[in-house]
């Protein structure tokens, strides 16, 4: 079967094709040589979802003060550090935070603001596309509920903010999530 021709881009690396080219050619042998190139969509990470969400809390806590009481567990913080002569990295401030009550697990953000019949709210921030929970945040979360705290998991900004809005019994006004 010939080589599919080129309709739009394509990228030529110095060694021939590239390797998403490579991979539409497959595609096409797959389905009977229909045009099917996809386009990668970017999932944004964690941590882009969860300062939008902050981003969000802090425009309207005006409104609604006890969203002002929602912050970040920097329990997932990458910290970076030196590397031994055995090749095991090591990171002084992540030592020194262990020290200070670092724990596996913990959820990324909290509200602690009781609502009938929770102590408060937890939420752990995952991707969109792509995340999975750890063992120890299944854990943790497990321990956080028997507490009687109310914890979820989000996929998203979006997921978080219909979940603090049912939380506070802000249902009525929906208009707060766009």
């Amino acid at each position: 079967m010939p080589l599919p021709a080129c309709s739009g881009v394509c990228n030529i690396s110095l060694n021939g094709f590239d390797e998403d080219w490579y991979k539409a050619v497959e595609r096409r042998k797959r389905t009977g040589g229909k045009a099917e190139w996809r386009v990668k969509e970017k999932v944004p990470l964690e941590t882009e979802e969860q300062a939008k969400l902050i981003s969000w809390s802090n425009k309207i806590a005006v409104y609604y003060p006890a969203i002002e009481l929602l912050h970040s567990i920097p329990n997932g913080a990458s910290l970076m550090g030196r590397t031994t002569a055995k090749g095991k990295r090591v990171s002084f401030e992540a030592l020194k935070l262990k020290r200070e009550g670092l724990k596996n697990g913990v959820p990324d953000l909290m509200l602690p603001v009781p609502r009938d019949p929770y102590h408060g709210l937890y939420i752990e921030m995952k991707r969109l596309k792509g995340s999975t929970t750890s063992p120890e945040q299944i854990d943790r979360i497990d321990r956080l509920r028997q507490q009687g705290y109310r914890v979820e998991i989000c996929k998203g900004a979006a997921a978080a903010k219909l979940v603090i809005v049912e939380y506070l019994g802000l249902n009525g006004d929906l208009a707060l999530v766009e």
